[in-house]
């Protein structure tokens, strides 16, 4: 899994999930990765109705499936605030790992995303040092080695 320092970002400031939602939705239309920042924000945020995505010790996957998204890609979010995000052990989230995945592609390469990163987020070694990461080469290298 690859990440580009173009995906990641960090000291953003966000007033609840719906604006970082909206917030990650900017990024990845800006990025090139979606073409409509409005259809995946409501793909995203229609995936938080149905369970929330947020993993657990700060960390959330929010994610769609979408026609409107060019190709698979994956957005880091380091927030400066803890926000609420219904995470499933009721922890504030820190870290947002987004996936947006094209409908095309959905189920192989959602499965395989989802699974990578929930693997990753099952040692805490791995998330420490993601949230104590403050550069983008940081967090690069840390997603290279694991």
């Amino acid at each position: 899994m690859e990440i580009s320092e173009e995906h990641i970002f960090l000291n953003i400031y966000v007033i609840n999930k719906k604006d970082a939602l909206k917030k990650i939705a900017e990024f990845a239309e800006t990025a090139g990765v979606v073409t409509s920042k409005k259809a995946y924000y409501k793909g995203l945020l229609q995936r938080e109705k149905e369970v929330t995505t947020g993993f657990g010790n700060g960390f959330s996957i929010p994610h769609a499936k979408l026609k409107e998204v060019v190709k698979p890609a994956i957005f880091i979010v380091k927030f400066t605030n803890g926000i609420d995000w219904k995470a499933l052990d009721r922890q504030q989230v820190n870290v947002a790992i987004a996936l947006a995945i094209p409908e095309r592609d959905a189920e192989v390469e959602h499965l395989k995303l989802l699974s990578q990163i929930s693997r990753r987020l099952m040692h805490d070694d791995f998330c420490d040092q993601l949230m104590r990461s403050t550069t983008k080469q940081e967090i690069i290298d840390l997603f290279k080695t694991v």
